[in-house]
């Protein structure tokens, strides 16, 4: 396989007088979809088989189905969940994970049939879901599922993968998992925030001596609006909520807002989870940006919309839909 964007190196720093041995960060990440994944980051860290050069070795079942090594025909070697029944049926691998920890994880994931959501969700053996991030998958290349975790627990996790069609394939290659303490996490923050966004500034005095001045400086407001979607999973998650509300100042909600998410039956409208996700986040003054009013693309529209036929009937519901969802959150 080909190396893309290597950054894997370990490296000194100091921080309050100690020093750290920190693994650098891995930032490299795409949106494309590739027709070959890039190699697996941090060689796979906790990962076992990362690459599925060794077959299935190390994974299991989660829940119905099989699983099972592929090649394409240019001999790169991935794994497959098939027969699947339920939404959560996937491949799996347990995963010790040690509360307060940071984990960095990555996978590329491509599906057999059409485009939808993948997500990577980590259980915990008393009921405990960590999500760790999603991607859209889609048919025919490789996209890559790029996330991370704080655990909240001690123990045997499963790692698992999830999609919202039960019976499509998953495809995955080259899934990688790495820790962090806290104190590795807060050294690669400082040395970003050193690299990106601190500069020298110059004082300069009208013809008067400056020694022994002395400069206030003042921050009255943040330098820029940063943000990060959302889901309404961060209604039953107080960690979520502290994680997201202590970094954000704005965010998009990643399907609530959705047509087919407010009105999946005609005429019966339901607004209640989007508008208690709205109250979280005015009451933590953070700002919301709304989604498309209306979609031209069939799978991004109530499935009840594509079965119209009478052009008339089709005006009525969109006007209907624009109205409702403008005067509720104009």
């Amino acid at each position: 396989m080909k190396s893309y964007f290597l950054l894997w190196h370990a490296c000194t720093l100091l921080s309050l007088g100690h020093v750290i041995q920190a693994l650098t960060y891995d930032y490299s990440a795409t949106t494309e979809c590739l027709e070959e994944p890039w190699n697996a980051q941090y060689d796979g860290g906790l990962i076992q088989n990362p690459e599925f050069n060794d077959g299935i070795q190390g994974w299991t079942t989660f829940g119905q189905g099989k699983i099972e090594q592929r090649t394409t025909q240019d001999g790169n070697k991935f794994i497959v969940a098939f027969n699947r029944t339920q939404p959560s049926d996937s491949l799996s691998q347990k995963i010790q994970l040690e509360k307060g920890k940071l984990y960095a994880f990555s996978a590329w994931i491509r599906l057999t049939q059409g485009s939808e959501i993948v997500a990577v969700i980590f259980r915990g053996p008393s009921g405990e879901r960590l999500h760790g991030g999603t991607v859209i998958a889609e048919q025919g290349c490789w996209s890559m599922l790029k996330g991370g975790i704080v655990a909240s627990f001690s123990g045997l996790a499963d790692l698992t993968f999830q999609s919202q069609t039960a019976t499509v394939e998953i495809w995955a290659d080259n899934v990688s998992l790495q820790p962090f303490t806290k104190k590795q996490w807060r050294s690669h923050q400082d040395k970003s925030i050193s690299k990106v966004r601190k500069n020298k500034v110059k004082f300069q005095g009208n013809n008067t001596a400056l020694h022994g001045a002395k400069i206030t400086l003042k921050q009255t407001k943040q330098g820029f609006p940063i943000g990060c979607e959302i889901n309404q999973n961060i209604l039953t998650s107080t960690p979520y909520q502290n994680w997201f509300t202590s970094r954000f100042t704005i965010t998009a909600f990643g399907n609530e807002m959705k047509w087919y998410f407010t009105e999946k039956t005609r005429g019966q409208e339901d607004y209640y989870i989007p508008d208690a996700m709205l109250e979280l986040c005015e009451n933590s003054n953070i700002s919301v940006r709304g989604h498309n009013i209306l979609w031209d693309d069939p799978r991004y529209q109530p499935s009840w919309v594509t079965t119209l036929t009478d052009p008339k009937e089709l005006k009525e519901v969109v006007e209907n839909r624009t109205k409702s969802v403008v005067l509720r959150y104009k």
